[in-house]
C-alpha cells in the first residue's frame, strides 16, 4: 500500500507543480481569442509574460467584459460598465497580433523577451514619445492586420486608428518595441 501511494504522488507531482505556474503559448494556443464576437472592439489589453510562461492577459471589450487569465486562477470573465473602445482593434485582430508581437520579441529583443508586458496603446497617445525610438532607428515596428505582417519602421506619417501595442521589460520597466497597428 505504502509503495502504491507513493507511486501516485510521484505520478501527481508533475502535475501539482504546474498547475499554477502560467501557460506558455503553445498551452494557451487558441484561448487568446476570448469567448466573445470577433467583431467587438477591445477597449484595454494587457499581457505579462514571466519566465517565459503566460502570467496574466486582460482583455476588456466595449460591451462590458473583460476577460482575464491569471497563472494562479485561470480563465474568467467578468461584467462591468462598458467602456470605450477608441482602438478600431477588434477581438478577432487579436490572435495573430499578439503571436506576432511574442516572436518579434524572440527575435529582436533578447534581453526583454523571458519576461516582458505588452499594453495596448490608444490611438490618441500611440505615436506619443516614439521620436527618440525613430530617431535611433530601434524599437518600432508596424503590424499588418491584413497581411498579417510585422517589419520595422523608421518613421511613420499616419494616423493609427487601431492603436499600438506596447512592449516594457517586466523587470525594468523600459519600453522596448512599440507596435503600431494598421489596417
Amino acid at each position: 500500500m505504502k509503495r502504491i501511494l507513493a507511486l501516485l504522488i510521484c505520478l501527481m507531482l508533475p502535475l501539482l507543480s504546474g498547475c499554477d505556474r502560467g501557460l506558455d503559448y503553445e498551452m494557451l494556443g487558441d484561448n487568446w481569442m476570448p469567448d466573445l464576437a470577433g467583431d467587438a472592439r477591445i477597449a484595454a489589453l494587457q499581457l505579462t509574460v514571466r519566465e517565459n510562461l503566460v502570467r496574466q492577459v486582460r482583455i476588456a471589450v466595449e460591451s462590458s467584459e473583460t476577460v482575464s487569465y491569471e497563472a494562479y486562477v485561470g480563465f474568467s470573465v467578468e461584467e462591468g460598465e462598458p467602456q470605450q473602445a477608441e482602438a478600431l482593434l477588434t477581438v478577432g485582430d487579436l490572435y495573430w497580433l499578439i503571436e506576432s508581437a511574442h516572436a518579434w520579441l524572440s527575435e529582436h529583443d533578447k534581453a526583454h523577451f523571458e519576461s516582458y508586458a505588452l499594453e495596448l496603446v490608444q490611438p490618441s497617445e500611440a505615436l506619443a514619445g516614439l521620436e527618440g525610438f525613430f530617431a535611433e532607428g530601434e524599437g518600432v515596428a508596424e503590424y499588418s492586420i491584413a497581411e498579417g505582417s510585422m517589419d520595422r519602421v523608421k518613421s511613420y506619417e499616419g494616423d493609427l486608428p487601431y492603436g499600438a501595442l506596447v512592449a516594457t521589460g517586466e523587470a525594468d520597466g523600459a519600453r522596448s518595441w512599440v507596435f503600431l497597428i494598421s489596417a
